[in-house]
């Protein structure tokens, strides 16, 4: 957690968690779009990923009972999004918004 606060804290950019599992098909077929953004979006936002079962931390902390769900940072480590389902299409519009 604090990794992340301070990944956050040291940039002037966001951070997008991304929470997903191995044996998820919804967040195997969400990793494109995930990875798509990463490789699109890289120069507004930096890009994690967070597996289950190596980062449950992280999941307990953030609350995470969906995947996939993604979680976003702002540049002083406060949650500013979070998403799972449907609604994860928005991240890149928060991405947008956070910059400005």
């Amino acid at each position: 957690m604090e990794e992340l606060r301070t990944l956050a804290t040291s940039s002037d950019k966001p951070v997008v968690v991304y929470f997903y599992s191995k044996t998820c098909q919804p967040c195997r077929s969400f990793s494109y779009t995930y990875d798509g953004w990463a490789s699109q979006l890289h120069e507004k936002a930096h890009f994690v990923k967070v597996r289950y079962g190596s980062g449950d931390d992280l999941f307990y902390a953030f609350g995470v009972r969906f995947l996939p769900s993604v979680v976003v940072l702002d540049t002083k480590g406060k949650l500013i999004f979070e998403a799972r389902g449907l609604e994860l299409a928005k991240v890149p519009s928060v991405i947008e918004k956070s910059r400005s």
